[in-house]
């Protein structure tokens, strides 16, 4: 009865799962991303709900819908599920962890289960147990939102409701999030709620668009205060700035890189993240994986990618994207092929000139580069940004060739620069570069210095 009911993770996901179940293996041929899933790695379903990047920013943990819970360490896979632990239920909702590093689970229809590496405590909530979301604030105290009975607190190891009534979906707590100073948000089926007490919960009226959107399947805020909010069903992006909305669908429309959809028609999911610069990932049914930097929208997969449907995102602090999906396993997305060039920001962040030395033009997004020391070998370090994004880090050169991939942005300028962490024995810092793209291998030697670093720029048409 209580599967029937589910508006956020089942019977709107059942197609795409029974679809989608046989044959993803080989699904992301990019070189950028790859597809983890159940037949070619330990993941223990493809349906995967929640990803959790913990504070190392190497350990993540992976929420499934029929398989349990997943530490996924980059090497090794550690699962827990009804089986083989005392894990409550196999089917997860959403996954968060507190100062401690304890992993707290939000289950369909069990309560909440908290992990503290050892063993598992579970918690009851209300009557059905059925819950959809968590929230931790700045003094770890833990809140729930429920699937039909509203929000939850921790106290004296009992959760006890303190908002929220009897009709079902009107008071399904999709998301909670807290603002810089520690204020309570959530979404829900009747909208954006707010309380600084933790007991009274003001609605904030979502009605920039004037349609009065009564369902917001994502929030979060940002480093300034400001909360952002994915409307359904429409499918907008909006913020608010504590006196009014805005609406980011015209920009939506004029700036979607990769024009498979128009992101103001899309009727927006689960899956919504914000990272440390302030960028907005968010999924939708046509155009399934798109960020948003505050006035950019990119497409982040391609068509084939298209037809997942993702429940859940996540951005490490390197840029990397992992995605979990309904039926196609956690994609995992590398972020150089998707930034903007913004070489003022590169160069006011390394504190040096970066000088474009060397042009060219190419129909090609996909090329690989290699370095080595084209003169005395003397210990000359590097690091190398494609479109601002670190792909080599703190590289010793050697004569032997360090070789990496690269993804170039479609209709932009793409710059490669080298930087020079010192001069090594013998000055300047001598790097060479062999460019592969085209079917062609190009050569380039390339001189550094601490003050001032070496760029190509490749322009694709």
């Amino acid at each position: 009865m209580m599967n029937k009911m589910r508006t956020k993770k089942t019977n709107f996901h059942l197609l795409f799962i029974l679809f989608f179940c046989s044959a993803k293996i080989a699904f992301a041929q990019q070189d950028s991303s790859f597809f983890y899933t159940q037949y070619n790695s330990p993941l223990p379903n493809n349906n995967v709900t929640d990803i959790l990047l913990m504070p190392n920013q190497k350990d993540k943990w992976v929420a499934t819908w029929g398989g349990g819970i997943t530490k996924f360490t980059g090497k090794n896979w550690q699962t827990f599920n009804t089986k083989n632990s005392a894990i409550s239920s196999d089917f997860i909702n959403e996954i968060k962890t507190d100062s401690k590093g304890n992993v707290w689970c939000a289950t369909n229809q069990k309560g909440v289960d908290k992990f503290n590496g050892k063993s598992f405590i579970h918690f009851e909530i209300g009557t059905t147990n059925t819950v959809l979301c968590l929230g931790i604030d700045k003094f770890e105290n833990v809140f729930v939102g429920s699937y039909n009975e509203g929000l939850f607190k921790l106290k004296n190891n009992v959760f006890e409701k303190i908002w929220g009534g009897d009709n079902a979906l009107k008071y399904a707590i999709e998301s909670i999030c807290f603002d810089k100073e520690n204020n309570l948000w959530m979404s829900t089926g009747k909208g954006i709620y707010f309380s600084s007490d933790k007991i009274n919960f003001k609605k904030i009226i979502i009605d920039s668009t004037l349609k009065k959107q009564k369902v917001a399947f994502g929030i979060t805020t940002d480093a300034q205060g400001n909360i952002w909010c994915a409307t359904f069903p429409s499918g907008t992006l909006q913020k608010w700035n504590g006196k009014n909305w805005e609406i980011f669908e015209e920009s939506a429309t004029k700036f979607l890189k990769n024009k498979t959809s128009n992101p103001s028609k899309e009727y927006f999911k689960h899956a919504f993240y914000m990272d440390n610069k302030n960028n907005i990932y968010l999924s939708s049914q046509r155009n399934s994986l798109m960020r948003f930097d505050g006035l950019n929208w990119f497409s982040l997969t391609d068509q084939k990618q298209n037809n997942s449907v993702f429940a859940t995102v996540a951005v490490d602090t390197a840029g990397h994207i992992f995605a979990g999906s309904w039926g196609d396993g956690m994609m995992t997305l590398q972020q150089q092929s998707l930034q903007t060039i913004s070489t003022t920001d590169l160069s006011e962040k390394l504190n040096r000139k970066i000088n474009d030395k060397i042009f060219l033009e190419t129909k090609n997004n996909k090329a690989s580069i290699s370095v080595f020391d084209h003169g005395i070998v003397d210990g000359d370090e590097i690091s190398v940004y494609v479109n601002d994004v670190e792909v080599i880090n703190n590289y010793i050169l050697t004569a032997d060739k360090k070789t990496v991939e690269i993804n170039l942005q479609p209709n932009s300028e793409n710059r490669i620069v080298i930087v020079a962490h010192n001069l090594g024995s013998q000055p300047p810092n001598t790097t060479s570069i062999i460019l592969s793209i085209d079917g062609n291998k190009k050569r380039y030697d390339l001189n550094n210095d601490l003050n001032k670093s070496a760029a190509i720029v490749i322009k694709t048409k």
